[in-house]
């Protein structure tokens, strides 16, 4: 299935499960609302308000989310393979690597031999959130 991209990169599908994500919280603040209004007679500008305000604030830190609820799908630009990263122990054959400040499960690829702590790797490839990572001065091999 093919989705439509802007020109940030950001389909229609990433703006939609974005929507959908904050559906739950939105109706969860109408319900504390409706409850506030009932409870304590708050007037309906107060309510509208409250609501219109928590739907701006889910507008305002789109451009900083969205990253997070795109699909993976092929061709996505925000892929793992070719990054660079450095072993926080040793890989034999699985353990943790650091890339651009975050932990991130790895594993060294299929008959690929043990890399020490410290050494640079590059990603290959992953497995769910696990990444296939090769040592970076034998990648070319």
């Amino acid at each position: 299935m093919h989705t439509k991209k802007y020109r940030t990169g950001i389909s229609f599908r990433t703006i939609i499960r974005y929507i959908l994500f904050q559906l739950p919280e939105l109706l969860l603040i109408f319900i504390a609302m409706q409850y506030l209004q009932y409870s304590f007679s708050i007037t309906d500008f107060v309510k509208w308000t409250v609501i219109l305000l928590w739907i701006i604030k889910d507008a305002l830190l789109f451009p900083f989310l969205w990253i997070y609820y795109c699909n993976d799908e092929k061709g996505t630009v925000h892929t793992m393979i070719g990054k660079e990263g450095i072993t926080n122990e040793p890989l034999d054959p699985a353990g943790y690597i650091h890339i651009g400040g975050e932990l991130w499960k790895a594993e060294t690829a299929e008959n690929y031999p043990f890399i020490n702590k410290g050494e640079k790797v590059i990603v290959v490839g992953r497995t769910g959130l696990k990444l296939i990572v090769v040592q970076a001065d034998r990648s070319s091999e």
